[in-house]
C-alpha cells in the first residue's frame, strides 16, 4: 500500500508539477526545507530554520503558510497529551485552533478566513461558467458568522482529506484517481502518525514531519477551493509526505555525538 500511493503520487507529480507553476516553485521550496529535517543539526536549530524558511515563504509567496508553524506548535504541544486516541484529539484540536484563527482573522478584518479566499473565489468562478466548477469545494452553509466558518472549516477538511463524496464523479476517471490517491494518503500517514506518538522518545526528530504536514491539512481545509487544487497543492509538500511514509529508514539524521576521552588506553600492536 506504501508503495502504491508513493508511485502514484510520483507519477502525478511528474504530470501536474513536472513544468514551471506556482506548484513547481512549492515543491522546490519545500524540498530545501526537507534538506533541513534530515540534516545533522540539533532538533532546536531544525525546528527554528524550518519555522523562519516557511514565515520567508508566507509572506512573499502564499500567505497561508505563515499558519504552518503555529499550528504545528499547537500539534506537537497536543501530542504529550497522555490520553488513548491521541492522534484524534491532535486532529480535532487543530481544527479548532484553525477556527480560533479564523475568527481572529474576522475580528481584524472583517470577514473569516475561508470567507474572504475560498467561498469568494468559488462565486467568481460560478458567475463566469468556470469549466472546472462541478469539483468546487462549497460548505452548504454561509460562512458569513462565525459558526458558520466553523463548519465550513470543519466541512473543508474532510472534503479536502477524505474526499468520499468525490466518488460522485465516477464518470471522471482522473477525479476518481485523485479521490483514491487522498483517501489512502490520509489514511495511511494517520496509521504512521500514530505508531510515531507512541514511540515519541525515539522519534523526535521524525515526528516533526507530521506535525509539519498535518497543520498543512488542516489549513488546506480553510483555503482549498476544489479537489483537483487540493491534489495539486498536497504534491507541492511531496517531499515531507515521502519523509513521513519513510520515516523509520533512517532518512532523518541526528547531530553526530563526539567522544572526549580524558584518558585513551593506546592498543599494544
Amino acid at each position: 500500500m506504501k508503495n502504491a500511493i508513493i508511485w502514484l503520487g510520483l507519477l502525478m507529480f511528474g504530470i501536474y508539477v513536472g513544468f514551471p507553476s506556482k506548484e513547481f516553485i512549492t515543491a522546490i521550496y519545500i524540498y530545501l526545507l526537507s534538506l533541513v529535517l534530515i540534516s545533522r543539526l540539533n532538533l532546536f536549530l531544525k525546528i527554528a530554520l524550518t519555522f523562519l524558511l516557511l514565515a520567508f515563504f508566507g509572506w512573499f509567496y502564499r500567505q497561508y503558510f505563515l499558519l504552518i508553524p503555529f499550528l504545528a506548535l499547537v500539534i506537537y504541544g497536543l501530542s504529550y497529551i497522555k490520553i488513548k486516541n491521541r492522534v484524534l484529539t491532535v486532529l480535532v484540536v487543530g481544527i479548532l485552533t484553525a477556527c480560533f484563527m479564523s475568527l481572529s482573522y474576522g475580528l481584524v478584518k472583517g470577514e473569516f478566513m475561508s470567507q474572504g479566499s475560498r467561498e469568494a473565489l468559488n462565486k467568481r468562478r460560478v458567475e463566469r461558467g468556470d469549466s472546472n466548477a462541478a469539483t468546487m469545494i462549497v460548505s452548504p452553509v454561509e460562512t458569513d458568522t462565525f459558526h458558520g466558518e466553523a463548519f465550513g472549516i470543519v466541512y473543508g477538511f474532510f472534503t479536502v482529506n477524505l474526499p468520499v463524496t468525490g466518488l460522485r464523479f465516477i464518470l471522471k476517471p482522473h477525479v476518481i484517481a485523485f479521490v483514491i490517491w487522498q483517501l489512502g494518503l490520509f489514511i495511511y500517514l494517520l496509521y504512521l502518525y500514530s505508531i510515531v506518538l507512541k514511540n515519541k522518545e525515539k522519534y523526535l526528530h521524525e515526528q516533526w514531519v507530521f506535525h509539519l504536514l498535518f497543520a498543512y491539512f488542516v489549513i488546506q481545509g480553510v483555503f482549498e477551493p476544489d479537489l483537483g487544487s487540493a491534489v495539486k497543492h498536497k504534491l507541492g509538500v511531496f517531499p515531507w509526505i515521502w519523509l513521513a511514509f519513510y520515516y523509520n529508514k533512517g532518512l532523518i539524521k541526528r547531530p553526530t555525538k563526539i567522544k572526549r576521552y580524558v584518558f585513551k588506553l593506546a592498543k599494544n600492536n
